[in-house]
């Protein structure tokens, strides 16, 4: 980590800093609402530990902070794509991409920041015009929200995914129960399904065909992470079990025992008509278990 720092906010109380980490841009949050972390490569939070708990988002030891590298852990934006792509990114290359720091505000609640992402053509495959606008809110509560607009001359089409990692004690200790007897694609077989979800243990890699409000419960943190989404239809839910993990360098020993990937998404391509945009939204709220 860089030992030079810029102080963006510095008022009683708050301070909002940035350095760097082999020169990728991070972003420091102090409130008396919470600690937060945000890397600008990738407009990409890392962490968010509101007053009175553990952090909530899960981020490996061994991450990469490299250009051309995906940081393993927070929230990857998965966009314009999901998946895999022949030739191109896995999940996009809004994760693998500078963001612009646009906008910086404090008030008792929290901090706001806001981030932009723009251009055109940034892939063979996806030759078009954007500007992507990602307003994050740290506080007692988290939300964030994601604005693309279709800039250039003609539609596209996109899909994609805030794809969250949720620190918990252990993936068998947890559960969502609003998923249960949910209608999923079963990515690891291929198959579609309706099942109980017991717990979250991997692998496990579902697409749910359900938008509606989730509860992610931790029974061995006592934790109640509560998500609403808005703009998404499905959510999808990822461990990767200890074998396809250990396969992962970027995933340090264990750590699958650690998280729990709970992922707001639209993972059926959309189109977009030129100078039109389209908003997607989730807000994450902690609680213990009552």
């Amino acid at each position: 980590m860089s030992q030079k720092t810029l102080s963006i906010v510095e008022q009683r109380d708050v301070n909002v800093t940035q350095s760097t980490n082999n020169g990728i841009p991070i972003l420091r949050i102090e409130h008396p609402q919470c600690h937060a972390a945000l890397s600008l490569y990738a407009g990409h939070v890392l962490s968010w530990q509101p007053k009175g708990h553990s952090d909530v988002f899960w981020l490996s030891e061994n991450t990469h902070y490299q250009d051309g590298k995906a940081i393993r852990g927070g929230i990857p934006l998965c966009w314009p794509w999901f998946g895999a792509k022949e030739g191109e990114v896995n999940h996009g290359f809004a994760r693998t991409s500078l963001w612009q720091l646009t906008k910086v505000t404090s008030s008792d609640e929290g901090v706001e920041v806001v981030l932009t992402f723009e251009g055109d053509a940034k892939a063979a495959t996806w030759p078009f015009a954007f500007k992507v606008t990602q307003t994050l809110f740290f506080g007692e509560e988290f939300s964030q929200t994601i604005d693309i607009a279709n800039t250039g001359e003609y539609d596209f089409e996109h899909d994609g995914a805030l794809h969250s990692y949720f620190s918990v004690s252990q993936p068998e200790q947890t559960c969502v129960p609003e998923l249960s007897q949910v209608r999923f694609f079963d990515k690891l077989d291929g198959s579609e399904k309706t099942k109980t979800l017991n717990d979250c243990r991997g692998p496990k890699d579902r697409i749910y065909f359900t938008h509606q409000d989730v509860q992610l419960l931790d029974y061995g943190l006592n934790r109640n992470i509560k998500l609403s989404a808005h703009g998404t239809s499905t959510w999808i839910l990822w461990n990767p079990g200890t074998e396809s993990a250990d396969a992962m360098a970027d995933v340090h020993a264990g750590g699958e025992k650690e998280f729990v990937c709970l992922e707001a998404g639209f993972t059926e391509p959309l189109t977009l008509s030129a100078g039109d945009s389209v908003s997607i939204r989730q807000v994450i709220k902690v609680s213990h278990i009552s």
